[in-house]
């Protein structure tokens, strides 16, 4: 599998977007970028790939293991609470045996989810990771800087014109995408489009001063305003419109 972050580049900021890639069993990273990254830019670059990547082999790790330690904290809590119910007698039968039964399966759940954190695997995995992060090649991509510029647009918007924007490119009909790249670019701003759409119901009848002031809130909130506008004109038009991988140098 080949794992396709794109890079995207403006005079305020440095986003780096992966979308809902499953970065398991990655065979090499392979990105594409707008405007040209500068050397000091590098190291961020690998920092965020290194944490994202991280991130997502501990859920990995978490998920392969969670019977095994459900079933291995519940069995706790069987023979705890049955030891403690026929060894122990007091005034207040089964409330501290299941107590103390719950404490113990917690902490054998617990202490097992760091155990697999610790195992020579895990390590190997996150050995593998670096290098493929060591070994990432980026390519030049027209339609990845054509995106900055909307970015760039976006960034220097007052709250209450970024609304508006919103609100323009809100009213086309979302398309069907084929562009492995839009469809990253659109994953990745799922969660601000629910987000977008409740608020834009909720705020309907608002006057535009409230409007602004609720996207200040979320941008101070680190919700990425400009990001969601791009999100919405790149679901909104025909990727046929659009320069491809395929026209990439």
């Amino acid at each position: 599998m080949i794992f396709t972050p794109l890079l995207l580049k403006t005079k305020k900021s440095l986003r780096i977007i992966v979308g809902h890639q499953n970065p398991q069993n990655i065979e090499r990273i392979e990105g594409w970028y707008g405007s040209d990254p500068e050397t000091s830019e590098l190291g961020s670059i690998r920092q965020k790939l290194t944490e994202f990547l991280t991130q997502k082999l501990k859920e990995q790790n978490a998920e392969s293991w969670f019977i095994p330690r459900f079933l291995g904290a519940a069995l706790v809590f069987v023979l705890v609470f049955f030891v403690l119910s026929f060894g122990i007698r007091d005034p207040l039968p089964y409330v501290d045996e299941v107590l103390i039964a719950l404490l113990a399966s917690f902490l054998v759940f617990w202490s097992w989810s760091r155990a697999g954190l610790k195992s020579l695997e895990f390590k190997y995995q996150l050995s593998q990771m670096n290098d493929l992060i060591n070994q990432a090649t980026f390519h030049p991509l027209k339609m990845l800087k054509d995106m900055e510029v909307i970015l760039g647009f976006a960034e220097n918007l007052s709250p209450s014109a970024l609304w508006e924007e919103l609100e323009s490119a809100s009213t086309n009909h979302p398309q069907h995408h084929l562009d492995p790249i839009l469809e990253i670019i659109i994953q990745e701003g799922q969660g601000s489009l629910k987000k977008w759409e409740n608020a834009r119901k909720k705020f309907k009848n608002k006057t535009l001063a409230q409007k602004a002031a609720l996207l200040e809130n979320w941008m101070a909130e680190g919700h990425d305003v400009p990001f969601l506008l791009l999100v919405l004109k790149v679901n909104s038009v025909r990727s046929e419109f659009l320069p491809s991988i395929s026209e990439a140098p």
